[in-house]
């Protein structure tokens, strides 16, 4: 059976940080229940989510046995649903939360208005989630290689 992929350390949030809080106002805070989806894979996507307080668990159904798998563990700092705001592609995967949660939903429309508004934050945003998506390929360029090799 295959392990879990590395955690990726890219933190959003920095106690006092100036574009944190301007991106924080300018999302949409949502808040979920243990075990809530908050959306569910092959679902469209235009959005991402900022964990603030509690935690996520990305799940994915194996295509070969078709059984519900964890497939990383979202804290408080990290994100999610990356690729859907920036590609607008399904989502890949279902994403639920493992506790009560709190989090942040920043949508296309947020970060367009950003670019007009304030560019120093979206260029924040946009190398934070550049780092992100680093980030992850590494992690799961990692996995492979060690599934690989089982």
């Amino acid at each position: 059976m295959a392990t879990e992929p590395e955690f990726w350390e890219v933190s959003w949030r920095v106690e006092g940080d100036e574009a944190f809080e301007g991106l924080q106002a300018r999302s949409i805070e949502q808040h979920y229940k243990n075990q809530e989806t908050i959306f569910e894979q092959g679902e469209p996507a235009d959005s991402m989510y900022l964990v603030v307080d509690g935690y996520a668990l990305a799940l994915t159904n194996d295509p070969q046995t078709g059984e519900e798998q964890s497939t990383s563990i979202i804290p408080a700092g990290q994100s999610f649903g990356e690729l859907g705001l920036l590609m607008g592609q399904p989502r890949s995967a279902t994403v639920v939360a493992g506790t009560d949660l709190r989090v942040l939903k920043i949508t296309l429309e947020t970060v367009k208005a950003l670019e007009e508004s304030d560019p120093h934050i979206a260029a924040t945003l946009y190398k934070k989630l550049a780092r992100t998506l680093a980030e992850q390929l590494v992690a799961q360029t990692v996995f492979l290689r060690k599934d690989s090799t089982k």
